[in-house]
């Protein structure tokens, strides 16, 4: 059978990963381990997940879910009781094949208790940190980009990283024409149908995130509260250019999530998580409305983790992609180079 790693190297991943689950061992985290199946199907928008079908003895049916993120039941752990809390694990998800995606990949999950999102991204830093120097590497590349994991990681707004790589404050666009002027000034061309997410993802992914992580680590913080589900959403700090959203009411308001970006890639997904049942309810509901919309199916609530997030203290999360932090340290420039069996290409 055709295997893309040779002995050598998956040593080196191997060793990577162990360096990972040093790091959490040290500082006191508890390993646990999660269901890879689930009887809710994800209802993100933009992942899309597999399902299969449970048959009992008797002949009752069940869709179940492939789990996109052990967050459910890890989360359901901490409204038990639990404290700091980690797992190195695969993830699924559907449609997603290419240089930095496969179908099912290894990540690792923490969440750490009466922590915020500032907080996480002082463990993430330190992780990237104690792990690159477990592997002997200083610096990466990619893409002929080069970044040092060495030096102070930088923390920049969504709305500042506009600002810096695309010239485009969001922040003084009020509708699509002008989000659309906007880009055609940055030579960015849009269609008379495209939506105002359309306009800004394309803006987005190609004049900011492949300028992200260059010389050092980009930590990417405060997005539009409707980019991120499970995040506190808090006022903008007084004077802060870290809003997104163009719209007027929502100017003050941001959420707090992250994203790490080393070399023009994106490595993590970090929050200061929701509590609030009744609010995550109301945004599950929404997800699930666009969701049928734009790809049919059906969807349930898992009210088990909504009864946990009642009892679950402050903390703050983060999956982080081993696969892609792999890939950069082992200087290769496709997903599939370090996997021993990678999804197939036609």
């Amino acid at each position: 059978m055709f295997a893309p790693m040779d002995r050598a190297a998956w040593e080196r991943r191997q060793a990577v990963v162990a360096a990972v689950r040093a790091f959490f061992v040290s500082r006191g985290f508890d390993e646990v381990e999660t269901p890879s199946l689930s009887l809710h199907r994800d209802v993100t928008v933009h992942i899309r997940d597999f399902f299969t079908e449970f048959r009992d003895d008797a002949g009752r049916r069940r869709t179940l879910g492939l789990v996109t993120s052990p967050e459910h039941h890890m989360k359901r752990l901490l409204g038990a009781g639990w404290g700091d809390i980690f797992q190195i694990c695969r993830f699924f998800r559907n449609g997603e094949s290419a240089d930095l995606h496969n179908p099912e990949f290894t990540g690792v999950e923490w969440y750490e208790v009466h922590k915020d999102y500032r907080g996480c991204m002082d463990t993430t830093e330190a992780l990237v940190r104690a792990v690159a120097a477990a592997a002997g590497v200083s610096r990466v590349q990619y893409g002929g980009i080069e970044c040092r994991l060495d030096v102070p990681f930088e923390r920049l707004t969504v709305r500042e990283a506009v600002l810096r790589h695309a010239g485009v404050d969001i922040a003084g666009v009020r509708d699509k024409n002008d989000l659309r002027e906007a880009c055609a000034g940055a030579g960015e061309r849009c269609a008379e149908d495209d939506s105002f997410d359309d306009m800004f993802f394309r803006l987005f992914l190609s004049r900011v995130e492949p300028r992200l992580g260059r010389g050092a680590p980009t930590f990417l913080c405060d997005y539009p509260p409707e980019m991120a589900a499970l995040s506190v959403i808090r006022e903008a700090d007084p004077g802060s250019p870290s809003c997104l959203t163009p719209h007027a009411s929502r100017l003050s308001r941001v959420a707090e999530r992250f994203e790490l970006y080393v070399a023009g890639v994106e490595l993590c997904n970090g929050f200061t998580e929701l509590r609030d049942p009744a609010e995550q309810r109301r945004r599950f509901e929404r997800q699930i409305d666009e969701k049928k919309r734009q790809y049919g199916g059906e969807y349930t609530i898992d009210e088990e983790f909504l009864a946990a997030l009642e009892h679950m203290p402050p903390c703050a999360g983060n999956a982080l992609g081993l696969d892609r932090l792999i890939m950069l340290l082992l200087g290769k420039e496709k997903i599939f180079e370090v996997l021993l069996f990678p999804f197939p290409k036609e």
